[in-house]
């Protein structure tokens, strides 16, 4: 039987919770163990313990035994009825891939480049509009204040999702407030800084919102006295 250089590690484990919850000393004695089965080559059986510590360097059978015993717990490993340790699923988890499973792996990744692709021709093709937009003169004076207040109040250079959220709130009516508000907001309510002005759109319009209702509020009650306003069930204080 030819030896095991490497093994496959799968990126799976990154989301397996009984991985994930495991404690640092011990997931580390997980990877361990994984080795040592490969170098073993016998399926999935590991060194006897007193190699296992030679091997690893470790004083403490007992602690050897101990983390054995954890991975055990979460199906990691099992013992024989001879006292022997193995990981558990490690044959078929080594096992070489079939060629209808390397198909299927080859078209997977072939639909990935074709999205990265689709993802990578459409952010040039909005670049190059952005471009023909800040050389054409016929660019709004909105739309670049908005730019402006935008990038200043946030710290972040537009991008080409931004530009197409900058002209809906250009035709929509921003002002400065608005954004300033949605920041704040987000300050108050200890939610992460923002990584793109797009980012601000839902709070932006939100805040957009609540100062038209507040306009309007005020136009309709002008004029009016805080008694009439109270008596028509208005809080005036």
């Amino acid at each position: 039987m030819s030896p095991m250089y490497f093994i496959k590690l799968y990126h799976e484990v990154l989301d397996d919770p009984k991985m994930g919850k495991l404690p640092d000393w011990l997931y580390r004695r997980c990877i361990e163990f994984f080795l040592l089965a490969g170098r073993q080559d016998q399926d999935g059986l590991l060194p006897p313990v007193e190699d296992m510590l030679w091997t690893l360097h470790l004083p403490d059978e007992m602690k050897l035994r101990q983390a054995l015993q954890m991975l055990a717990e979460v199906g990691v490993t099992y013992c024989d009825d001879q006292g022997q340790w193995w990981i558990k699923n490690f044959a078929k988890r080594q096992a070489a891939s079939t060629s209808t499973e390397r198909v299927r792996q080859y078209r997977k990744r072939e639909r990935n480049v074709d999205e990265t692709k689709r993802f990578i021709d459409r952010d040039i093709e909005l670049d190059i509009d952005i471009d023909r937009e800040s050389e054409d003169a016929s660019v709004p004076d909105g739309f670049e204040k908005l730019r402006e207040l935008a990038e200043r109040l946030t710290g972040l250079m537009m991008t080409a999702t931004d530009s197409r959220t900058i002209k809906v709130w250009e035709q929509s009516g921003v002002v400065e407030g608005d954004i300033a508000g949605a920041l704040q907001w987000r300050k108050e309510n200890d939610k992460p800084p923002v990584r793109s002005i797009s980012q601000l759109a839902g709070g932006v319009e939100t805040e957009r919102a609540k100062r038209i209702q507040g306009e309007s509020a005020r136009k309709l009650t002008a004029g009016i006295s805080n008694q009439e306003l109270q008596a028509a069930g208005y809080d005036t204080r």
